[in-house]
């Protein structure tokens, strides 16, 4: 394996953010960032209602005033930087910062009063540096008050600069001491880099070239795209210089999956591999599978996991014990720590991931923009993150429908609906809210059409912000009434259908709000109830600063050519990137190909083929000895196959498109299972069945249904048209390819080890036709061409076990 990286360059400047400053102040927030509906919507929409009023009346007003202050400190230099509510001048030619706090009913704590006032204190005083003017601060408290906004009151705040000076520099103190924290935890990680051992008897052929390559990207800060086959142990070869660059140098690694089941073998493959002793690994996942209450209000008034959470995080029983007791952090074990010691869960496993070497969480907190954490976004410091991309494939797929958004007049209907079951003024005022947005998203989708709203279908149509701009400010506003309301009387809960419908709502908004020349916009109408939608046609325009800006990105998949395409696709610089293709240590005896061309399998043919496919399916499936996995491209050819599926000697399982968790994993167990019945499952390509499951010698075979193209419709239709304008090869980039990446995906379900066996059978006269043969992996081929593998699927899978 690898030798280690060069050492750690010297630490960087500190860049803190008034808010990150005042977290760990007593009495200070529970949690930083107060990320709870009350943040989302009451405060943002409050302070925006202020802000304009104050600007109509006071030509000196300044909203959201951007400030920034350098300083040394013990030693180290520190950029302090936020933005003041408002600063308005004086008659007196003072300037007064404002800092203003949404109510949510009931009295204010004395500890939260406090860091309030000492919040518009460090903007006064960082004003105050920054223009060498006389500056005052005052605290204003607002609450909703029908669709505007009323000063609930407004206090000056005792301000003196060399004070609250000493109070900020005795914060930078606290957070120094937390930063020499976590350098000897760094310094410990150092001290061990050379005990990381690969944590496996012996490596199996290509894991060390795939060590050796990410090695190299990560020491020359360059990016890798690196595809080798399924079962080859990709994770392994590629965590064990990943966490030595990480140990040796002090950078956080991120190992970003497609699902979360795949975490739990990278967080285990992490524990065997680093020393005990300080912290290796620990896991993110989303606040719903974490939440100690269930109801996610993360508010110190609200939930008593939030409350004083800093000051219980600092004691001897809290972060520093649950540091001693191991070196990797799965989500299951941080959940259960926090509820023991009442600290949340979700909150702690940020704490447990920033001390750790590595994190390993799922892809969306780096593409979806509402969900990425905030050392992930492109305005972070990145040059000392590793991002590792697991299933690679999927990353801009991913995030093209992480940028999309939609706004249905069905959904404002049932918010509509919601709203009218209540019986508080604040739901009658979020009911005619919800349904004059309603009614002029029909209106405008009517306008955009051309009159004709009947029926189902989709047109690519024009609309702006400005054109619900009203809308959504009244939606707005009567959503702050309401979550005022809720939190007034203590009844805020995540399961609420309108909490839900207005956080859909918000999405829309603010996607249409910062919408650039990549995205697409169209109206669709079904059973003519119309819905604006937002397409994301060029994610990577997001990708690439924030991948342009870390030290190195592996990108890892089974599955990545054409190598030039990925590489433009996620956003890689051409010139920064390097490409390994590892080749399949599997011998190709174990397995064989082979492609019925003697069905159609075309959607439009479904119905005329469905029953010949299904027979020659049945037989290709009672030819194998054990397990068969058969993949097709929608639950309606599903629906179809099984319809027409003779009887057959072994159970048929079937996917369904509303199965759960727990329905998928007894599929999941079913077929792994290799001491019962031979099953036969049916499943849709690129789904739960498809992609990241091992089955390790229970599956004899795995028929996929023609390529398995994403559907036409006008979403993709305007993705293709957008490639081909950039690439001049749309049909290839838009269907072809993530088809037939579901095909290569599924057929590689099959070999996960040196010892499995088994038959690969395309269904479909398509995979002789360009581009879908262009896109055939070389050694199924071995050197000749698709039609070399034309057969009778059962036949050849009779032969090649009979020869076992």
């Amino acid at each position: 394996m690898p030798a280690p990286p060069p050492d750690a360059p010297a630490p960087a400047p500190l860049h803190l953010s008034v808010t990150e400053l005042l977290a760990g102040a007593a009495g200070g927030p529970s949690l930083p960032g107060l990320v709870g509906f009350e943040r989302l919507w009451l405060g943002a929409r409050l302070h925006r209602l202020y802000q304009d009023d104050a600007r109509a009346r006071d030509p000196t007003f300044e909203a959201e005033r951007a400030l920034a202050l350098d300083l040394a400190h013990e030693g180290r230099a520190i950029r302090l930087h936020g933005r003041a509510d408002g600063v308005r001048e004086a008659a007196d030619g003072a300037l007064v910062v404002e800092e203003l706090k949404s109510e949510g009913g009931g009295d204010v704590r004395p500890e939260r009063a406090a860091q309030d006032a000492l919040q518009a204190s460090l903007y006064a005083w960082m004003l105050a540096r920054a223009c060498g003017r006389a500056v005052r601060a005052v605290l204003v408290r607002i609450a909703a008050e029908g669709a505007g906004v009323r000063v609930v009151a407004r206090r000056d705040v005792a301000f003196d600069a060399a004070g609250t000076e000493a109070r900020a520099r005795a914060l930078l103190s606290e957070r120094l001491r937390e930063e020499r924290r976590r350098e000897a935890l760094r310094e410990a990680r150092r001290a061990r880099a050379g005990e990381i051992r690969f944590p496996f008897p012996a490596e199996r052929p290509g894991q060390r070239e795939m060590a050796d390559a990410v090695a190299a990207a990560l020491a020359g800060g360059r990016h890798l795209l690196l595809e080798a086959p399924t079962g080859l142990g990709k994770t392994a070869a590629v965590l064990l210089p990943a966490l030595r660059f990480a140990y040796r140098t002090g950078a956080r690694v991120f190992l970003l999956t497609s699902r979360s089941s795949q975490q739990r073998g990278a967080l285990e493959a992490a524990e065997a591999m680093a020393p005990a002793g300080a912290p290796a690994a620990a896991a993110l996942r989303a606040k719903a599978a974490l939440c100690a209450t269930g109801t996610l209000v993360c508010h110190e008034d609200h939930c008593r996991f939030a409350r004083d959470y800093a000051r219980r995080r600092a004691e001897p029983h809290g972060l520093a014990a649950i540091l001693a007791s191991g070196s990797v952090f799965g989500a299951d074990a941080v959940r259960a720590a926090g509820v023991a010691r009442t600290l949340c869960p979700h909150a702690l496993a940020g704490d447990l991931a920033r001390d750790a070497a590595l994190t390993v969480a799922d892809q969306s907190y780096l593409v979806d923009p509402f969900a990425a954490l905030p050392e992930l976004r492109a305005s972070a410091p990145l040059g000392d993150v590793v991002l590792l991309l697991d299933e690679a494939h999927q990353v801009a797929e991913r995030a093209r429908a992480a940028g999309s958004a939609s706004l249905p007049a069905a959904a404002l209907r049932a918010l509509e609906q919601a709203a009218a079951a209540g019986g508080a003024p604040a739901h009658a005022a979020l009911r005619r809210a919800a349904a004059g947005l309603r009614e002029r998203v029909a209106a405008l989708a009517a306008e955009l059409v051309g009159g004709e709203t009947s029926g189902d279908g989709e047109l690519e149509a024009p609309f702006e912000a400005a054109d619900l701009a009203a809308e959504r400010a009244a939606l707005e506003t009567a959503g702050a009434a309401y979550l005022e309301y809720r939190l007034a009387t203590r009844s805020l809960d995540a399961g609420d259908p309108l909490v839900a419908g207005l956080l859909a709502a918000r999405r829309f908004f603010e996607t249409l709000e910062r919408a650039g020349p990549g995205v697409a916009r169209s109206v669709a109408f079904a059973r003519g109830e119309p819905s604006l939608r937002l397409h994301d046609l060029e994610p990577e325009r997001r990708l690439a600063p924030l991948f342009a800006r870390c030290r190195a990105v592996v990108a890892l998949s089974a599955t990545l050519r054409p190598f030039d395409a990925r590489r433009a696709l996620l956003g890689l610089d051409e010139a920064r990137t390097d490409v390994l293709a590892v080749p399949s240590p599997f011998p190709a005896a174990h397995r064989a190909v082979v492609i019925d061309a003697r069905v159609d399998d075309r959607w439009r043919a479904r119905a005329r083929e469905a029953p010949r496919l299904a027979r020659r399916l049945a037989a290709f499936a009672e030819a194998l000895p054990g397990h068969a996995l058969a993949l097709a491209p929608s639950f309606a050819w599903l629906d179809a196959l099984r319809a027409a599926l003779p009887p057959l000697a072994r159970r048929v399982l079937v996917q369904r498109p509303d199965d759960d968790e727990a329905a998928r994993a007894r599929l999941l167990a079913a077929v792994g299972d290799r001491t019962g019945d031979p099953i036969l499952l049916l499943a849709v390509a690129g789904g739960w069945f498809g992609e990241g499951v091992d089955w390790p010698g229970a599956l004899a075979g795995v028929a996929l249904i023609g390529p398995c193209l994403p559907p036409p419709d006008l979403p993709r239709e305007l993705l293709r048209r957008a490639l081909d304008e950039r690439f001049g090869a749309g049909f290839e980039l838009a269907y072809a390819l993530p088809g037939m990446t579901r095909v290569v995906q599924g057929a590689g379900r099959l070999l996960r080890s040196e010892r499995d066996r088994g038959v690969v059978a395309l269904f479909g006269r398509r995979f002789l036709e360009s581009p879908y043969r262009d896109l055939l992996p070389p050694e199924w081929l071995a050197g000749g061409a698709p039609e070399d593998l034309v057969g009778d699927p059962a036949r050849v899978a009779r032969a090649f076990f009979a020869d076992a």
